[in-house]
């Protein structure tokens, strides 16, 4: 989302992040004036009602990143009453694995709201089919899009210098093999199984080194159990959710 928000700067549009939480963020990051005239501005809030509030007529597009949250209930609301046309991008909440945990609140909440904050929306961005096949299997009426996540290609600039840097960073000799995990740490992602499967490949080659990159979602007390071992050695590296160069 805050790349998006980023890219749509850069490109001379004024973006505003409504959230209630900016915690791992830099300030930085959250806030800019892109050379082609565009602004990037952020608003954190608690109060559903104030972050509501941000929205009025002048407002070209919403896009929410959640269907579950509190916020897009109350904005989606305003969307509506301003006459703002809204998009809302499911970031997998609807697909047939995500509806099966918890399931029977989102069905719920689903029959109360949900159905109708979708079907209200101009469009739901999709970034891939399953999540297509998501919807098929709900029955969500509505018009939607497909559009893959983008990688933003100011962050490739200068790479080259930044060669070792990462080995350095996290103690390793130069020939070290590094696995990278890029996701959140939630069991969704699999990273159990990559675990189980680290464990046995690391006994083959003592240069094979694993890197977790990401927030944690539940998952990282269990991997710090499993991999207690290796991780003592310094050959697992928790490094959190990387930004910038580090990226």
């Amino acid at each position: 989302a805050l790349g998006l928000c980023q890219a749509l700067a850069r490109r001379g549009h004024e973006v505003t992040i409504l959230t209630r939480y900016l915690a791992g963020f830099d300030e930085s990051d959250t806030a800019m004036s892109g050379a082609s005239g565009g602004t990037l501005r952020t608003v954190v809030a608690p109060s559903l009602r104030a972050l509501a509030s941000e929205v009025d007529s002048s407002a070209d597009l919403v896009q929410f990143h959640s269907v579950w949250q509190p916020l897009t209930a109350w904005v989606s609301a305003r969307c509506i009453r301003e006459g703002v046309p809204y998009v809302i991008a499911p970031r997998g909440e609807l697909d047939v694995w995500s509806m099966h945990q918890k399931s029977l609140k989102k069905f719920v909440y689903l029959g109360l709201l949900g159905r109708r904050i979708i079907a209200r929306a101009g469009a739901l961005h999709l970034p891939n089919e399953p999540e297509r096949q998501g919807l098929s299997t709900l029955r969500l009426t509505g018009n939607y899009f497909l559009c893959p996540n983008g990688a933003d290609p100011y962050e490739w600039q200068g790479v080259e210098s930044l060669r070792g840097v990462f080995r350095k960073w996290l103690g390793m000799e130069e020939d070290a093999i590094m696995l990278f995990f890029f996701s959140r740490l939630h069991h969704k992602k699999g990273v159990h199984l990559l675990a189980s499967a680290f464990e046995r490949a690391a006994q083959r080659d003592p240069r094979l080194h694993l890197v977790l990159a990401g927030p944690d979602y539940g998952e990282e007390a269990a991997l710090r159990n499993k991999l207690g071992m290796l991780t003592a050695r310094g050959r697992v590296h928790f490094v959190g959710m990387l930004d910038g160069a580090r990226r």
